[in-house]
């Protein structure tokens, strides 16, 4: 995995804030690792940032980096967030 963080787009970060608030199952597929792609169903517990880096916190005990999430509810991710 490329080490330096890759801001994730506005909207989808606020998304993500919003699953999170509302406590909602989501579907989540997350580059792992060792760069295999691991699809599942869970809650999002928790949004913060961390090391220069915004990771989410999910019901299922995983720790993602936000710009590892490849797709979230069907929608492919992609995009910076532009300030």
């Amino acid at each position: 995995m490329d080490n330096q963080y890759q801001p994730i787009d506005c909207g989808v970060y606020d998304e993500i804030e919003v699953l999170a608030m509302q406590k909602k199952t989501c579907e989540i597929e997350f580059r792992q690792e060792d760069l295999t792609v691991r699809s599942i169903t869970t809650e999002v517990l928790d949004v913060y940032s961390k090391d220069h880096a915004e990771w989410v916190k999910l019901a299922s005990g995983d720790v993602v980096r936000l710009d590892q999430i490849v797709r979230l509810n069907g929608r492919e991710m992609g995009g910076a967030c532009d300030l």
